[in-house]
């Protein structure tokens, strides 16, 4: 894991608007681990969706909103 990277997914996750899904990812997201489901808002999506795919991200749990995206 990326320490650095994961610091970025910290610090971007910060910036948004704050939400109950986005307290909650920020408790899990530095250890590499995300969820990706309805509560998110489009930027936190698209945010777990970037770092899942770079590698930042090594465990997504999903609801069927990750086949849309």
């Amino acid at each position: 894991m990326q320490p650095q990277a994961l610091g970025s997914a910290v610090e971007e996750l910060r910036q948004q608007e704050e939400t109950h899904a986005r307290e909650l990812l920020l408790e899990v997201i530095g250890s590499g681990i995300a969820f990706h489901n309805s509560d998110l808002s489009p930027e936190e999506r698209e945010i777990v969706e970037r770092h899942f795919r770079g590698g930042t991200i090594r465990a997504l749990f999903s609801t069927s909103t990750l086949a849309w995206a």
